[in-house]
């Protein structure tokens, strides 16, 4: 990242120490005014596009990646659980009783969770063509655009799934903790429900058996399962970040399309440094006997992901430069 930043400090001084430059002038700017439509990995995108000198252009504009979606199903699991019997018998009996909780029969042991990813980036890119075929350039600069790049959330169908889950989160934590000889009551919005000892007891002996709900979706190095719960929104989700700031180098080919050297084709290749991405999330954990939630990222903490949010991860994990291939069609403004 510093080469690239040294780099771009230094052409404007190398470009202009070469003997057989002209002095810059202003009315350059217009006369080579170009506007500029792109397309590759970084999305679509506009531009404009003029010269600082005879082998030095100046490139302005901003590209969009529209969002791509993938969706992946992950198995409902037990935390704490005191019963060994077989799991995913457990929990499909377990998604029974949510269902009939929260009075939806869509409620079900799989929980599906989408993956999004867009890129939206405004750009400055100096174009220095040093080599006697002005077709060949090398290019630098940086691309500028929020650090959210991708974001994962169970899908609006699992909705009734994952609001059960919530709910019996909640009761499980105000029956579990109760001493021996208080009275077993939970509560449900503004509605309490008060049960007696006896009764009490049975409930929570039903709820120990069971354990909390979540969704596990990978493991720790030393092998602990890794499992999300629904937020107080009842949801279950993780953010994808990269640098705001990210430094480019690459080179790339331009050639004029007519005799009158309006149209040109150009085309680049080279990498975006945007750091290694971190894709954060809340998971459960125990800590003194107590549960609770903590920030983890999928990218550097967690092993094993399913489906292809664990591909999304593992090509993450190898990537702090984000490939840029790209065409781009322009035309000067001005004769």
């Amino acid at each position: 990242m510093k080469k690239i930043l040294s780099l771009l400090a230094f052409l404007p001084t190398l470009v202009w120490a070469q003997p057989d430059q002209k002095p810059f002038k202003a009315e350059r700017l217009w006369k080579d005014l170009q506007i500029g439509a792109t397309a590759g990995t970084t999305g679509f995108g506009l531009d404009l596009k003029t010269s600082l000198a005879p082998n030095l252009s100046l490139r302005a504009g901003f590209n969009y990646l529209p969002k791509i979606k993938r969706t992946t199903g992950f198995s409902m699991t037990s935390v704490q659980g005191s019963d060994d019997e077989n799991l995913e018998e457990k929990m499909k009996r377990l998604a029974g009783y949510l269902a009939d909780l929260v009075g939806n029969e869509k409620v079900d042991n799989i929980v599906d969770m989408q993956m999004e990813v867009s890129l939206v980036n405004a750009k400055v890119l100096l174009d220095w063509t040093p080599f006697r075929k002005k077709n060949w350039r090398i290019t630098a600069g940086i691309y500028v655009g929020k650090s959210q790049f991708a974001k994962a959330c169970n899908t609006l169908e699992e909705g009734p799934t994952t609001t059960a889950m919530l709910l019996y989160n909640k009761m499980y934590d105000q029956i579990v903790n109760l001493g021996e000889y208080e009275y077993p009551t939970f509560s449900l919005g503004s509605v309490t429900v008060e049960l007696d000892p006896e009764t009490g007891k049975i409930v929570k002996e039903k709820f120990m058996k069971y354990g909390r709900v979540a969704v596990q979706i990978g493991e720790l190095e030393d092998g602990t399962p890794v499992c999300l719960q629904p937020d107080e929104d009842a949801l279950l989700r993780a953010h994808g970040k990269v640098n705001t700031v990210k430094p480019y180098l690459g080179f790339g080919f331009d050639t004029h399309l007519d005799k009158e050297q309006r149209w040109q084709l150009g085309a680049d290749a080279g990498v975006m440094y945007w750091g290694t991405p971190h894709l954060n999330t809340k998971y459960i954990v125990n800590r003194d006997g107590e549960n609770v939630m903590e920030d983890i990222c999928l990218v550097h903490d967690v092993k094993h992901i399913r489906g292809v949010i664990g591909n999304y991860v593992n090509v993450a994990k190898h990537m702090p430069v984000y490939p840029v291939l790209e065409l781009r069609l322009g035309y000067r403004l001005f004769k």
